[in-house]
Formats: structure tokens, sequence, C-alpha cells
């Protein structure tokens, strides 16, 4: 007779489970990885960064052309040389007729398709709601100065329809009282819809005259300011009244000063500006409209100007691949915030916006460096 506890054991136990044979092909390793030196690698992306920097190119003349296909070619051979030949897929052969398609069809910024890859993760961000009417509310999901520079991303892409949708999502929550750049009036400074009057320095006064100076005939009496004019003579006077503006457009992007509610990678006030006959770094704080009689022609003429914080340009320093050669290519500008300068510039004096990069993780920076990426 068997136990009670030997027909319980008998329930519980069950054929062992069939495993499916491996064979010996598939026991072997299909890995082909070998090992590569770091420098390598990173003179791969330094290639690869110059060509995208190339391609993404409004106007790319036949140097900039040659430069682009060195760059690719060189980045082709690291993967075939110190990568295992099947890491070289047909995708990398297909780079070196680049620079051929830009010179018949024009650069990529041409093409409608592209590059609506960079739109993907973003689309992740807009949230939908369906109404019982059937109607479909769009709303991005993210902060002001995620928006911003969203914004300003998708200024610098095509017509494209993905495009054309989160602009109007951005321009709508702005048209619905979303809190935007615009609408924040306690942050030091109101709104660009409603200009106000402000008096200049004789500083600003002086630059505004030495501005408008320049563009005038040589035989025309020069502008001066209220203070330093004659009286009784007829002569060219600019009065100190002018008419402030808190943001102004430039290149189908927007500069405005930066409130404490916006992070230091979204500094709405970045730009590059055209000093000297040099391209420097600064902060745009406001813009202002200026007139003034011109005797000679009897009209007004209209001006708009810029007050803007001028950063100190600081030299890259050669560290191996890292050259201060490679950083100008590249459109990089290093600056610092230490003793910034004010100035006064025509707004056609402002080259584009810049977004910054967080120089924190960068071993070789100091504190108050900021790295500017003109867009």
């Amino acid at each position: 007779m068997t136990s009670e506890t030997d027909n319980e054991e008998g329930q519980d136990t069950k054929p062992p489970r069939k495993r499916k044979k491996v064979s010996e092909h598939n026991k072997k390793t299909r890995t082909f990885s070998t090992p590569v030196k770091l420098v390598r690698i990173v003179e791969a992306s330094l290639h690869l960064a110059h060509s995208t920097r190339l391609a993404h190119a409004y106007i790319l003349a036949d140097a900039q052309l040659d430069k682009l296909h060195e760059h690719l070619s060189d980045l082709v051979k690291i993967f075939a040389t110190d990568l295992h030949p099947r890491w070289l897929t047909y995708n990398y052969h297909i780079v070196l007729h680049i620079a051929d398609q830009i010179r018949l069809h024009g650069p990529p910024r041409a093409y409608w398709a592209y590059p609506s890859e960079r739109l993907y993760r973003l689309m992740k961000q807009i949230k939908t709601n369906r109404h019982r009417n059937g109607q479909i509310e769009f709303s991005l999901i993210s902060r002001t100065d995620d928006r911003y520079r969203v914004a300003t991303a998708l200024e610098n892409l095509p017509p494209l329809p993905l495009v054309t949708t989160m602009r109007a999502i951005i321009k709508g929550e702005s048209r619905q009282g979303a809190r935007t750049i615009d609408d924040e009036t306690d942050h030091g400074f109101t709104s660009s819809r409603t200009a106000k009057p402000m008096r200049l320095t004789l500083t600003q006064l002086e630059a505004v005259c030495s501005i408008a100076n320049r563009s005038r005939p040589a035989d025309s009496q020069p502008l001066i300011p209220l203070a330093a004019s004659t009286p009784g003579r007829r002569e060219n006077v600019a009065n100190n009244m002018a008419t402030r503006l808190n943001r102004i457009d430039v290149r189908n992007s927007t500069l405005a000063p930066q409130g404490p509610a916006h992070a230091a990678t979204s500094d709405l006030s970045f730009c590059v500006v055209r000093i000297g006959g040099q391209k420097r770094l600064a902060n745009f704080l406001y813009a202002f409209k200026h007139s003034f009689f011109e005797e000679a022609a009897q009209t007004m003429i209209h001006n708009t100007y810029a007050q803007i914080k001028v950063l100190q340009h600081q030299d890259w320093p050669d560290r191996h691949l890292f050259s201060e050669s490679m950083w100008t290519e590249l459109g990089y500008m290093l600056a610092t915030r230490d003793d910034p300068q004010d100035a006064v510039i025509s707004v056609e004096d402002i080259a584009c916006v810049a977004l910054t990069v967080n120089t924190a993780s960068i071993g070789w920076t100091r504190p108050g460096m900021i790295v500017g990426i003109p867009t």
C-alpha cells in the first residue's frame, strides 16, 4: 500500500521540460566588436560634427563642399580601418556622395522632407484632447524655457506640415493666455505688445548719433545730441526721447530679456552681434526706436537700436584634437560673463540668436565661462 504522502509526491512531480537543442554553430559568439582607441572615437565624432554643421547650412560654397567631403571621407576611413569591416555597411558608402548630391540639388535645408526627424522627440511632448464635438485640441507639455527653445528650432526648419502644426500649438497657447515670455510682466519687463516711452541717457544718445552718422552722406551735417547743439543754428539735433521695446524679431527668432523663471541654458537674450568687424556674444537687454528730423531732406528718420551687454571673448585652448581652428570652423564661441560691457548697437548688427551650453561638466572651464552656438 502506498501512503498518502507518496500520492502527494507523485502528483507534484512533472516531466522535465524539453529544452531546445542548441547547435554548435549558435553557441559561438556572433559579436565582432574590436577594441578601439578613445582618441579615434573622438576623432570620428569631430568629423561627424564638422559634417553636420556644414550640411545644415543654408548656403554652401564650393570650398565648404570640398571640406564636407573631406570630413565624411575621414569618418568612413576611421570606420573602415579601426572597426571590423562588417560595421561598414552600405549606408556609410552613401555619405561619400552627399557632396555631389548637394552640388546637384542644393543644401539639405532645401528639401521639404528634411529634417523632420528632429521633431519626432518633440512630438512626445504634445498632449491631444478630443472633445465631444469632434474637435481636437493640442497642447505642448513643457516649461516656458523649453517652449522657447522649441520655437527657436521650429523657425529654422522648412515649412513641413508637422512644423506648421507645432507652430500653431505654441502660438495658440500664447493667444489663449498661457504664461509665456510675453506675459511675464512681474519679472522686470513688460509685454512687447505695449511699447512705452523712455528717455535716453547722454551716453546712449551719443552712441545713437555715432551709429546714425555712419550711414549718412559725408557732406551732410552730422547728427549731434541736443545738449551739444548751438542755439540759433540749423543743425541735425537728436533729442533723448525714444520708444522702448522689450523684444524684437531677428531672423525668424525672438530676442527678449531673460527672467528668473528661465533656466540658464534657455537664455532668451543670448545672441551674436557684430562689433568692430568681429563677432561677439552678448545679452540683449531691450530695444528702442529713435527718430530725428533730417534738415537736408526735410523728413523724419526712424531707426531701431538695441541695448546689450557684450561678453568678454575667450580663446579656445588647444588640447590635441580640440584646437582653436576646429571650434572656429564649427562656429562655437567661448566667452566669460565677468566684466561685461554695456553698448548700444543697431538691430542690423545683431547677427543671430544663440543657444547656450552648460560648461559645468567641462573640466578645463572656469566659473562664469559660457559657450554659445549660433542658430
